[in-house]
């Protein structure tokens, strides 16, 4: 664990769905390695373990079933999906 990323750094999210936080840390460090546990869409210049549909909610295995479905109910109606 580094407090700041160097060139040489494999950084690893677990998810990437805007890529906001991937981008702004491959604009700091360009050379390092890039991850994610679930990308939503094809990989570019990082790797995943899981390719998932863009639209496809996502439930980690600790979060509260019903709580993350109420949550994705909220989520696309305020979205008027």
């Amino acid at each position: 664990m580094l407090s700041s990323p160097e060139q040489s750094a494999l950084i690893v999210d677990d998810v990437y769905e805007t890529g906001r936080t991937l981008k702004a840390l491959k604009a700091q460090v360009p050379q390092a390695s890039f991850a994610v546990w679930v990308s939503k869409g094809c990989t570019d210049w990082w790797t995943a373990a899981v390719v998932a549909e863009s639209s496809e909610w996502v439930v980690f295995p600790w979060e509260n079933l019903e709580q993350a479905r109420a949550d994705e109910h909220a989520y696309r109606a305020s979205h008027g999906l």
